[in-house]
């Protein structure tokens, strides 16, 4: 190993240059780690008053450009002869992975925040799952776009306008998404290819309230707790846990392979028929549905229920068209676990559907469960439209859910057939 122009540095950084050159991981992102802040191919990254230049090679590690206070004209220059077995010599596309400056918002007229599948794991620490509403055109979107399953998207609800800094590939997952490419209308399930000072702009969704913007490589913040989804309540995770505000520069992350071709649109997944008025969802029944009255058992499956006003992401306030439901009589329960798709039925005896961001516990009677394959039709689901719930057994569900998969897997040939042959980095 040579040493060039090596001066005096008022910090024990001889014995920090063995450690980066043996590390076992590449020194893009050991710098990354120790100064938290991300590089790409040859950037300079600033640690508190030490910026550092580093670039590696397939036959080489380099690192150059050390600076303190005063010294800011002084360099170092570490060359070593790397071998095909070191872990430095793996390919640069591996470590070309760092997010780049790609979108940057102009206008934010609503609520906007990162999200993927969410946080499993953690709900009995009290941390809610969270994640994007819609989570099948959500995986059918990364699959057309190349990119990892739980790559995280950008949800929408009003009106965004972002400027495109680098070229980058989108595209808008949610059925009804209306949006607005240099004054153009795009269509959703498209690709589309932005260019540096493109603009693209979000309108409320035709269908539902939120759009789901995807992008290749997916959105780059730190990950906690397995997920880069936004967390609002608790306040971490996404950016800084806070909804999109003006001035905010989207960062991409590069770990993605081929998306489909441009010019091919995917028929995005429609949560129900265009000549129903009313959406359908398979329930379970719950444990204490049968507390239920009589009458109120009846109602449950004939009557249809409104989205009421006081919803959120936390949950569905549905409100009885024609009688409120009721319970046999008081039924006492102690707190206990609840997951998304729990339809729970507070006193006012308007039922509640548990979704992503719902709380952990609760004490509310438990009259049914959607299952898992119709949870993410309720993402297309408006204010003042109407559900009708359909009650199944097990066999019913289970066949339902091996619907669901081979719908799924007719969408992942359809996308794979049409996926461009050239290989992006």
């Amino acid at each position: 190993m040579t040493c060039i122009a090596a001066p005096f540095i008022p910090f024990n950084f001889w014995a920090f240059c063995p450690a980066l050159l043996t590390s076992q991981v590449y020194p893009n992102r050991f710098i990354s780690r120790v100064g938290k802040r991300r590089a790409h191919g040859c950037r300079r990254v600033h640690w508190p008053s030490l910026p550092i230049t580093a670039r590696c090679t397939p036959g080489k590690v380099q690192a150059v450009g050390i600076c303190w206070g005063m010294l800011s004209r002084c360099f170092l220059i570490l060359n070593a002869p790397i071998s095909r077995g070191s872990p430095f010599s793996r390919p640069v596309t591996r470590f070309n992975s760092f997010g780049l400056i790609m979108l940057k918002v102009v206008r934010a007229q609503g609520q906007g925040i990162v999200s993927d599948l969410g946080r499993w794991g953690y709900q009995h620490e009290g941390v809610p799952i969270g994640g994007v509403l819609d989570t099948f055109s959500f995986s059918l979107a990364n699959l057309a776009l190349g990119n990892q399953a739980n790559a995280a998207c950008l949800e929408l609800m009003g009106q965004f306008d972002f400027v495109c800094a680098k070229p980058c590939l989108v595209l808008f997952a949610n059925r009804g998404a209306h949006a607005l490419l240099n004054n153009k209308p795009v269509l959703c399930g498209q690709v589309l290819g932005l260019q540096e000072g493109d603009v693209l702009r979000t309108q409320p969704p035709g269908l539902g309230f939120w759009n789901v913007l995807c992008v290749q490589g997916g959105v780059d913040v730190p990950e906690m707790m397995g997920s880069r989804s936004t967390c609002l309540v608790a306040g971490f995770g996404g950016l800084q846990g806070r909804a999109l505000q003006v001035g905010d520069e989207l960062h991409f992350a590069r770990k993605f392979t081929t998306s489909i071709r441009h010019g091919v649109r995917l028929a995005m997944p429609l949560a129900r028929t265009e000549h129903s008025a009313c959406l359908v969802l398979h329930v379970l029944p719950g444990p204490e549905f049968f507390e239920l009255s009589e009458n109120s058992q009846h109602l449950f499956t004939r009557q249809h229920f409104s989205l009421g006003t006081q919803s959120s992401r936390m949950g569905y306030r549905l409100e009885a068209l024609e009688s409120p439901l009721s319970l046999k009589h008081e039924v006492s329960l102690r707190s206990h676990a609840v997951h998304p798709g729990l339809v729970q039925l507070p006193p006012s005896g308007q039922p509640v559907v548990l979704l992503c961001e719902a709380q952990v516990t609760g004490g509310y009677p438990r009259i049914g469960s959607v299952l898992s394959c119709d949870l993410w039709k309720l993402s297309q689901l408006g204010g003042g439209e109407s559900v009708s719930w359909v009650l199944v057994n097990e066999q019913q569900a289970q066949r339902l859910q091996a619907r669901h998969e081979l719908d799924r897997k007719r969408y992942q040939q359809a996308i794979e057939y049409n996926k461009a042959t050239t290989h992006v980095d």
